[in-house]
């Protein structure tokens, strides 16, 4: 019976070690908020469909590098949205890359061909605007001015 004693205090020294440290990175306050700190990392890994989901907010800041990555596809949905980068900011596709606005559209494709539709399209410069082809320049319109 005292081999069975000490095993008991054994796995409740055990326990409590753990308890200790799950309650060192794992706080939750009275009003219910809950913070998890692991300054060794956090690894999250479900075998089907992960959710998050925030009543008011959900923010993610990276010191360094965040990525996003997907099999299929990643969709962006909201009533307002806006890309902002303080250095570069590149859009890549291996296919087309198309921006619609209702009725204004900008497309491109990978065999080089480039389309701007809209009602009215205006092309402004502080400086020069030079245009080239190494095939013809085709200007159509009712009324063609030219200053």
């Amino acid at each position: 019976m005292a081999a069975d004693s000490d095993a008991l205090e054994r796995r409740i020294a055990m326990l409590e070690s753990r308890i200790a440290a799950l309650t060192a990175l794992i706080s939750a306050s009275s009003s219910g908020a809950l913070t998890i700190n692991a300054p060794g990392g956090i690894s999250i890994s479900a075998g089907g469909a992960l959710t998050l989901s925030a009543g008011s907010h959900l923010g993610m800041t990276a010191g360094n590098r965040m990525n996003l990555t997907s099999g299929r596809e990643i969709g962006l949905e909201s009533r307002d949205i806006w890309l902002a980068a303080s250095v570069e900011a590149t859009v890549e596709s291996g296919q087309t890359v198309s921006i619609d606005c209702r009725d204004a559209s900008f497309g491109l494709k990978k065999d080089g061909s480039a389309v701007v539709k809209g009602k009215d399209v205006t092309i402004q410069a502080s400086g020069k605007i030079n245009a080239k082809a190494s095939s013809d320049v085709v200007i159509r319109g009712s009324k063609i001015l030219q200053n």
